[in-house]
């Protein structure tokens, strides 16, 4: 007999899928924001070293959170679900979800297994093609993130365009797959750990040396 899936499990992968989801957003804004505020020329005194070791960490947590969502050998990953939704039987609770007719439930809900099985068919499909850039983020985890090892230098490394491609991936099929199932969807795009405020704060430091040294240039000016 083929083991059970339950309702219980599918919605501890969605609450975990989306902890991993959200932490690759968050970092990949923090990012952004950090980037930016290079291209604005001011400077991040004194905290422009801690910037730095904090986008080396975002980088490498996006890479591991890549292969938590991706790989198929993770306990909670994609793959991971939906090869129990295409293997195992489903429980009472998850059948009983699928057989609602409810006059106001959304149209585009799952309403059988034939249902799950054809969407993750095309989000399988989906997956590979982004197999080469998830093999590449995947080999920089392996051999430069998660181990040491000495010919790192020559894996090509991820950009943040990369990363934002991955991420917005991971989203879609997220609310793809579980908006369907479950009738609902996360909004990833609000980061209640944003950088921002302190780089707004470094900003306001920056120009307020800027303003002191064109005083004190304006000053010894007037006294020559």
């Amino acid at each position: 007999m083929k083991e059970l899936i339950e309702l219980k499990e599918v919605i501890e992968f969605k609450e975990d899928l989306k902890n991993f989801i959200y932490d690759f957003e968050i970092c990949t804004d923090n990012i952004g924001s950090v980037l930016e505020a290079h291209k604005q020329d001011f400077i991040l005194r004194p905290i422009e070293v801690f910037i730095g070791h904090y986008v080396s960490l975002a980088y490498a947590h996006c890479s591991i959170n890549t292969f938590k969502i991706f790989h198929p050998k993770e306990k909670r990953g994609f793959q991971k679900l939906f090869n129990k939704f295409k293997n195992f039987r489903y429980n009472s609770e998850l059948l009983q979800m699928l057989d609602i007719k409810d006059e106001e439930m959304d149209s585009n809900r799952f309403t059988s297994k034939n249902d799950i099985l054809n969407s993750i068919m095309e989000i399988e499909n989906n997956i590979r093609d982004h197999s080469d850039l998830l093999d590449k983020i995947h080999l920089r985890r392996l051999r430069f993130y998660a181990h040491t090892d000495p010919d790192s230098s020559n894996i090509e490394v991820e950009t943040l365009t990369d990363l934002l491609s991955i991420k917005e991936l991971a989203i879609t099929i997220y609310n793809s797959f579980f908006g369907r199932l479950f009738g609902s969807h996360f909004m990833f795009n609000h980061n209640l750990a944003s950088i921002e405020s302190v780089l707004r704060d470094r900003k306001m430091v920056d120009d307020c040396y800027k303003e002191m040294e064109k005083l004190i240039e304006q000053n010894n000016n007037y006294i020559k």
